[in-house]
């Protein structure tokens, strides 16, 4: 009896040795996983401002915080976290699942390699598959963290953001809305000239609708007022599709940025 007790005992301990060592197994593949993919998280980093600006977007589409605080300084991260961006981000993707970010146009940047700071302006270009996602002008300030590009710093652009929603709006014919973001003043001289007439009369006679874009080459902002420059593609508004450079004066109403005047095509005689 006493030796069938040392076989059973030493039967318990070996099964009990084999149960521990698998555990320890298993668990040491699952953290030898966390620690390859902690690893993987650790070595990502910008070459580029423009691989920063991407991957910034990519991770706030994919609600990756952990990989939108590596792509920023610390200030940035810290206004990011207080000032309930964050929050309202996450409500959003909540809301719509759907939404992606597609790319980041670059429109101008000025990047010092030898300082290692710079800012790119450009546009976010976003879609979803349940409602139409306006473009962000948005002006993005990067500076060298060691080896890689951070964000310090994002910019909204609403001088640019107005003319932008203004073009949109004249090309989906909602004219209600392209006469608030003008000046009272300049939506009357718009009507007066015709204008305003002649660019529905187009939209009656082509099915196909009208095709306009706006791409922002350059802008001036002050306190209260701004200058925007760009290109306006339209079709077919003219006989043939072409592009017009302009430069459009936006200014600033009861807190409200309102185009006042635009100098390229439709210009009124004073």
């Amino acid at each position: 009896m006493h030796s069938r007790g040392i076989k059973l005992f030493m039967l318990v301990m070996a099964i009990a040795a084999l149960a521990f060592f698998y555990n320890w197994l298993c668990n040491g593949e699952t953290n030898g996983k966390a620690v390859k993919t902690q690893q993987e998280f650790v070595t990502i980093y910008a070459e580029t401002p423009y691989d920063a600006i991407y991957q910034y977007y990519k991770a706030l589409e994919g609600n990756n915080w952990d990989l939108v605080k590596s792509l920023t300084t610390k200030s940035m991260w810290n206004y990011i976290e207080k000032s309930g961006f964050r929050k309202s981000w996450e409500r959003k993707i909540s809301e719509d699942p759907t939404l992606k970010f597609l790319l980041f146009i670059v429109k101008k940047q000025s990047i010092d390699e030898e300082e290692e700071e710079g800012w790119v302006m450009g546009k976010v270009d976003w879609t979803s598959e349940r409602r139409n996602v306006p473009d962000d002008n948005r002006i993005v300030y990067v500076e060298k963290d060691k080896e890689s590009w951070v964000i310090s710093r994002i910019l909204t652009l609403p001088a640019v953001e107005v003319v932008d929603d203004f073009y949109e709006a004249i090309g989906i014919g909602d004219f209600a809305r392209a006469e608030t973001l003008t000046t009272r003043k300049y939506w009357k001289r718009l009507v007066a000239a015709g204008i305003i007439d002649d660019i529905q009369k187009e939209r009656l006679k082509n099915l196909k609708g009208l095709y306009v874009v706006f791409l922002v080459e350059d802008f001036s902002e002050k306190p209260n007022e701004a200058w925007v420059s760009g290109d306006v593609t339209f079709h077919p508004l003219e006989r043939q599709q072409r592009e017009v450079s302009v430069n459009v004066h936006v200014v600033r109403e009861n807190k409200e940025w309102k185009i006042d005047k635009i100098v390229g095509h439709w210009d009124i005689a004073k």
